[in-house]
């Protein structure tokens, strides 16, 4: 049932109301949390969390006004994003300065030596990553056998344990599917196999369900590694894919990153249906986190990150939740105009071999 329109107090009440009511308390909790920060030391300060918070609920205020058609509160954010924008480059700049500065001090010792940045990277803990808890939660939870490849830190078989009957984690990297072996050695549900997925072999298993979370993208073939999925499903399973999308938006972070490419929808569907799937659903997803990306990888021209995907402290745990909600929200509404990824989820025909 449909109960917008309402009104309360003479005031009507729709749907882009409670959407501005949520872009105001977004942007509320940038106050909360400088006050906290502030009589936790006892001076007044302002953490990075609140120019992030600024940055986001601004957007969100963005969008309401311009969905209202509002010109006041349109502009007045729309010239507060350089601001915020700036007080962001100015702390990631100085945390680059002092992190160069240990890197070249202490890499020379390092066992890591050697290894590549994505290998580094993913041998972090990522157990509260609030991208990869709302990503893996789209994932079809079948039961039966799930392989992931290009596992990495092998997130998935934690955050859906219980959900599969079996796990395999497949990596192209000999040091971290070592770090899986060990991270995973008292769970019996799960393997550890090295291989590329661009020519790697199942052995004769076969899989109810292949996930290629943020995998494609670091391929030049990436239709290889597509069209090996499909072999190795099961008639009838399905393939989880998540990718970067907008190609308008390829920037520093994507090369550093070594991405081969984004996608668009149309492209990504294509490539699926020219390996045999058959599509369940392409979507959108992360619109939130467009604009400061855009901002930074296109204004500021430089490599955005999450300043909480691996929190430590209670404000940034707290802000984790947060984002975890609104991207777990996200993900149940397929028809998103845009957003940082493309979801793709396809299945591999009945009659097929």
């Amino acid at each position: 049932m449909n109960i917008f329109p309402f009104s309360i107090f003479g005031f009507v009440i729709d749907g882009w109301t409670l959407f501005g009511f949520l872009a105001q308390i977004v942007f509320f909790l940038r106050m909360l949390v400088q006050w906290i920060s502030s009589e936790a030391r006892g001076k007044s300060v302002i953490p990075v969390s609140y120019w992030y918070l600024s940055l986001i609920g601004g957007v969100l205020v963005f969008i309401y006004a311009v969905a209202r058609r509002d010109a006041v509160i349109t502009l007045g954010q729309f010239i507060a994003f350089s601001i915020y924008a700036r007080n962001i480059f100015l702390y990631r700049k100085e945390k680059s300065a002092v992190a160069d500065i240990v890197f070249e001090h202490t890499s020379s010792n390092s066992k890591d030596n050697g290894l590549t940045k994505l290998e580094k990277e993913q041998a972090a803990d990522f157990s509260e990553d609030y991208r990869l808890k709302s990503l893996f939660s789209m994932v079809p939870s079948t039961g039966g056998a799930l392989l992931d490849i290009g596992s990495g830190n092998g997130e998935i078989a934690n955050f859906l344990r219980g959900k599969f009957n079996h796990f395999t984690l497949a990596d192209i990297s000999e040091f971290l599917c070592e770090r899986l072996r060990k991270k995973f050695k008292d769970r019996n549900d799960i393997s550890v196999m090295q291989a590329d997925g661009q020519s790697f072999s199942s052995n004769g298993n076969s899989f109810d369900v292949v996930t290629m979370t943020d995998i494609i993208e670091h391929v030049a073939d990436d239709g290889a590694v597509l069209k090996n999925g499909f072999h190795v499903l099961n008639p009838g399973g399905l393939l989880f894919v998540s990718a970067p999308a907008l190609p308008y938006l390829y920037g520093i972070r994507d090369k550093e990153s070594g991405h081969y490419r984004r996608y668009t929808k149309k492209e990504l569907t294509q490539k699926l249906i020219e390996q045999g799937f058959r599509i369940r659903t392409v979507f959108y997803w992360n619109l939130l986190g467009v604009l400061p990306y855009f901002v930074s990888e296109k204004m500021l021209e430089k490599p955005i990150g999450g300043p909480m995907r691996r929190p430590k402290g209670f404000i940034s745990r707290a802000l984790n939740r947060i984002i975890y909600a609104w991207l777990l929200g996200e993900s149940k509404i397929p028809f998103l105009p845009m957003g940082l990824t493309l979801i793709a989820i396809a299945e591999k025909p009945h009659d097929a071999r």
